[in-house]
């Protein structure tokens, strides 16, 4: 049976490899730790300052505690009408555990 998972792994590799036509990575994310109930709440609040993010360096977590994170990205004109995928990546990689974070997607203002 391991050797069965091991060639579907592959060959799921293999396939990724095929449909992600060009990937971009997005840099300059920014973070504001409060609670908010939506975009304009975070962008409003001009006491709590967006703080420069570095996905590789800096880490975010805590009971009960709420990020907003923000960063922005133009669409290649090439890429007008396509279908395209965001992947996210929390720092915490059990799926099932308590501790994974919450969090709702907003592009342009709509949760999606």
């Amino acid at each position: 049976m391991i050797f069965a998972k091991e060639r579907v792994e592959v060959i799921a590799s293999q396939l990724k490899k095929q449909i992600v036509v060009q990937s971009f990575s997005l840099d300059s994310w920014q973070m504001k730790e409060a609670f908010y109930l939506t975009p304009a709440e975070a962008d409003a609040d001009t006491q709590t300052p967006w703080q420069p993010f570095d996905s590789t360096r800096d880490h975010w977590y805590g009971k009960d505690r709420h990020y907003w994170f923000r960063t922005e990205f133009t669409v290649p004109e090439e890429y007008d009408g396509k279908q395209l995928w965001l992947y996210l990546r929390t720092q915490i990689e059990e799926w099932d555990d308590a501790k994974n974070p919450q969090f709702l997607i907003f592009v342009n203002g709509v949760v999606r």
